[in-house]
């Protein structure tokens, strides 16, 4: 619905041979929020926890009910998350 299908498929396609758990572990001693939408077609479940184990310090946030482009279609949950994230990001 908010995205061209060719778009999508370029999106698909780009991250078959996309790997960066090499230099995630780059992030140490950088509080990282990853959001994730629950619905989200392109980054699945497992590779967002694979992400969060590579990254030392990250913290995932698990949007219900959003997909990949839940920054665009629904930027006021965006903000909220962050918010309440606010402290961890600011090391308090």
């Amino acid at each position: 619905r908010y995205t061209l299908p060719a778009a999508l498929a370029g999106n698909f396609n780009a991250s078959l041979d996309y790997d960066v758990e090499d230099k995630l572990g780059m992030l140490h001693g950088i509080p990282t929020l990853i959001l994730w939408g629950q619905d989200d077609p392109l980054m699945t479940s497992e590779m967002t926890v694979t992400m969060s184990e590579f990254i030392p310090e990250s913290r995932l946030a698990t949007l219900k009910d959003q997909g990949h482009n839940f920054l665009i279609q629904n930027p006021e949950l965006l903000t909220s998350t962050v918010e309440k994230n606010m402290d961890y990001l600011l090391g308090r």
